[in-house]
């Protein structure tokens, strides 16, 4: 990622939260987290998460950066999220040459060992990493015949043909090296090294050695000798006439030569982090005309306890899920020391401290600083004590107090505190051997001796973890969200040194709640009665569950479904069982088939999913199904959601709906006449699809009428008086049927009775009136006499009652 464009972004590096509301409180917003230093080169885009690059990325000058991101809802709730971006080195760098010009001497004839010993050694860096900052060298040119010969891989310059070196043939050589990189880029300018070749009579001043090494601690003062050169010359006039210089390989002056002497000493200040090695070409000269001698003084500067490994920022704040397992990375604590060996290796340990007085620690130890720093004298300042190390896994918390005495350059130490509770006295007892005042060491203790008992009373010792060499923060037992949902900690830093010095780093852990806990139903079954004439969207029932999480893993949705998806019983956790079939899918939801039960449950019932209210959807009918079993399932908002079960009898009550309904449409009865009172004429009959009251049939006749009656419950007809054919043949009447419901509900039928004929009247002769027939005689047989003629005939006609003589 080094050197890409500004205001470009990572296409696959953006940050994401969830939020399960809704509306504008499921709207995030993303933002940079505050206690980290300035940070111009990334920025987070507000809307999106995605993390863009803000200004130019060098991996020579910063190969990695960590800092939180906040992502906070329109509602007010945050969640924070460490970020770490590992950047790659690119090949954006040339190997450089310092120097670039070298000056050799070489006498005509050179020894046979000057094909195995350097005559000198081209030095080129390069700023990459890894492979690309590998260097190679080769002899571009000016080496036509092979006379030199160069190590590729340290740049040393080797002669390779002694017998080909000739003041008379080529008093000068020059060669042009080149160095390139592991990505193929080559230096943009060669380093030019200038061979003169002297004749065999002529004696240039020879160093003892082609190069020497010499290293030196950063701290020793200026005007120390580092080491000398020596060079001899065999020529007599000249012996004593050696001249040294450094002509080359210190631009900003660390080092000067004496002239005469060779000796090197520190001019200005040394720092291994700045500069850790320093390659010196010095130049021996001697003679009228001059002759030249050359070597090469390398100096690597010893690095000393001078700095303080040093945190990214001095707070942070991390979210941890309170279910994640033991042994889990949840933080990498990371300091950079910027000396080297021993002084740059780190120890973290870690030490808790009470969340509940983390800010007025805070606070207050800002204050007592600044006030204790206020009384103090350059000296005492120099060598106030610093709290460096939390011994973890000591089980009451000890303390090691260091304190470094620039002025005098030794060390105090208080160490083996066993006892928070003692660590006052013995933080007074040190402080009295350096001088300070034990008031300014009461200010300075106070806050984080009674800070750190009331964490070790609270029983958080053992609770988290740290790695002493990785600095990963670990959990060491389970956390829970329902117990605490804040810890505050202290990293402590501690470099190898000696003295070692530390720095601290405070750790906000925020316990995520998880969704740990179901939900729970009041009860596993609920009954109700509901009347069946209860009108649409009336609610009937409430049912409640409760969740002892916290936020959205306990707000709870209820929602109606299937009683035949699945076996389990009520109340049991579903998040790891089948998906159940919603009776009402939401509109996200995966649409289901209904049975036919399910579908005839859907559409009678529904439940609000937030209030748990069970209400009518449509209109019940006890006559059509008296008993429905819902099952509701109450399910939180976590991630991954938690279910419960219930389920839920509804008893449908009986209303007054239903008509009474005759058996038959007409009824016809035929009865006697002159049947005495009371005689049963028919029987009606009707039914009604109520119960109870509702069901209860009663009879009656309309209109009212002298003739017949009815029984009010068993519905048969009696007559009231005897009946007389010859008066009335037929009776038309009404029979009503009539419930005993409120308001009653009635049917009314016709009912037609026929009064047959009995034989009670005497046929009576009206023609002939007189008693005599006179006959005439002598008339044939079959000849008719005379006709009677009865008054009943007509009546006899129509009922077909024959009159015999």
């Amino acid at each position: 990622m080094d050197g890409l464009a500004y205001s470009s972004f990572f296409t696959d590096e953006w940050v994401s939260a969830s939020d399960p509301d809704c509306g504008v409180n499921a709207m995030v917003n993303y933002t940079l987290g505050d206690g980290i230093k300035q940070l111009a080169e990334f920025e987070v885009r507000s809307a999106t998460g995605e993390i863009c690059i803000a200004s130019e990325l060098d991996y020579e000058k910063r190969n990695s950066y960590e800092f939180p991101v906040i992502a906070t809802d329109r509602g007010g709730l945050s969640t924070i999220a460490r970020i770490k971006i590992q950047l790659t080195d690119v090949n954006d760098n040339r190997p450089v040459f310092y120097p670039r010009e070298y000056n050799v001497s070489l006498r005509e004839t050179a020894s046979a060992s000057a094909s195995t010993t350097p005559i000198v050694a081209v030095v080129a860096t390069d700023a990459d990493a890894g492979r690309f900052g590998a260097v190679t060298y080769r002899i571009v040119s000016g080496n036509e015949a092979g006379i030199f010969r160069i190590d590729r891989s340290n740049g040393e310059i080797f002669i390779n043909r002694p017998n080909m070196l000739s003041v008379r043939t080529q008093p000068m050589h020059v060669l042009n090296i080149s160095a390139s990189d592991g990505g193929g880029l080559r230096s943009s300018a060669d380093a030019m090294v200038f061979l003169s070749i002297i004749d065999a009579t002529q004696r240039p001043p020879i160093f003892e050695k082609p190069r020497y090494s010499y290293h030196v601690k950063e701290d020793v003062p200026g005007g120390t000798v580092v080491g000398s050169v020596m060079a001899t010359s065999s020529d007599a006039a000249n012996r004593n006439g050696v001249r040294y210089s450094i002509y080359s390989g210190d631009p900003e002056g660390y080092f000067n030569i004496d002239a005469v002497t060779g000796n090197i000493r520190i001019v200005n200040p040394l720092d291994h982090e700045t500069k850790p090695q320093i390659l010196l070409n010095i130049q021996a000269m001697s003679g009228d005309p001059p002759a030249y001698g050359h070597t090469q003084v390398n100096i690597d500067i010893e690095d000393v306890n001078d700095n303080a490994p040093e945190f990214e920022t001095n707070l942070v704040r991390i979210s941890v899920p309170e279910n994640v397992d033991l042994d889990t990375p949840l933080y990498a604590a990371h300091a950079h020391d910027k000396d080297s060996g021993k002084s740059g290796e780190i120890t973290y340990t870690l030490h808790m401290i009470s969340t509940e007085h983390y800010e007025t620690v805070e606070q207050q130890q800002q204050q007592q600083q600044q006030k204790y720093l206020g009384n103090l004298t350059t000296t005492q300042q120099s060598a106030r004590p610093t709290l460096n190390a939390f011994a973890a896994g000591s089980p009451n918390g000890a303390l090691a107090i260091r304190s470094r005495l620039a002025s005098a350059g030794n060390t105090a130490y208080a160490a083996g505190i066993t006892s928070l509770s003692n660590s006052a006295n013995a933080m007074a007892a040190a402080a009295s051997t350096l001088g300070i005042s034990s008031s300014a060491v009461n200010r300075m203790t106070g806050v984080v001796v009674a800070t750190a008992a009331a964490a070790a009373g609270a029983g958080e010792q053992n609770l988290f973890a740290i790695d002493a060499r990785s600095g990963h923060l670990t959990l060491s037992r389970h956390l829970d969200y329902e117990m605490a949902q804040r810890h505050a900690l202290i990293v402590t830093a501690t470099d190898g040194g000696e003295p070692p010095l530390s720095s601290n780093l405070t750790i906000l852990v925020e316990v995520q709640d998880v969704n740990d806990n179901p939900p729970m139903f009041e009860r596993n079954e609920y009954s109700v009665k509901v009347l069946e004439s209860l009108p649409i969207n009336s609610q009937i029932l409430q049912v409640t569950a409760i969740d002892l999480d916290t936020g959205n893993n306990a707000r709870i949705t209820y929602r109606l479904v299937s009683s035949y998806s699945n076996g389990h019983s009520v109340n049991s956790t579903l998040s790891k069982l089948s998906t159940p079939t919603l009776l009402h899918p939401s509109g996200g939801a995966t649409k289901q088939t209904l049975s036919a039960a399910d579908a005839e449950l859907a559409q009678l019932f529904g439940i609000f999913p937030n209030s748990g209210w069970l209400y009518l959807r449509g209109t019940l009918d006890r006559e059509s199904r008296d008993r429905y079993e819902l099952t509701i399932m109450a399910s939180d908002n976590g991630t991954p959601a938690a279910h419960a079960r219930a389920r839920v009898v509804i008893e449908v009550l009986d209303a007054n709906d239903n008509d009474p309904r005759f058996l038959s449409a007409v009824y016809e009865f035929v009865i006697e006449e002159n049947m005495r009172r009371g005689a049963l004429v028919g029987v009606v009959g009707a039914t009604d699809l109520d119960v109870g009251e509702n069901a209860e049939i009663r009879y009656s006749l309309i209109p009212t009428n002298s003739s017949f009656q009815v029984n009010s419950i068993t519905g048969e007809i009696t007559t009231r008086e005897p009946l007389d054919r010859e008066l009335r043949a037929v009776y038309d009447l009404v029979a009503e049927a009539r419930d005993q419901g409120t308001p009653y509900r009635s049917a009314r039928v016709p009912v037609k009775v026929h009064i047959t004929d009995v034989n009670d009247n005497a046929p009576d002769i009206v023609d002939p009136q007189e008693d005599v027939v006179s006959v005439r005689e002598e008339q044939p047989p079959g000849t008719e006499g005379c006709a009677f003629v009865p008054s009943i005939v007509i009546t006899a006609r129509m009922h077909r009652s024959p009159i015999r003589y």
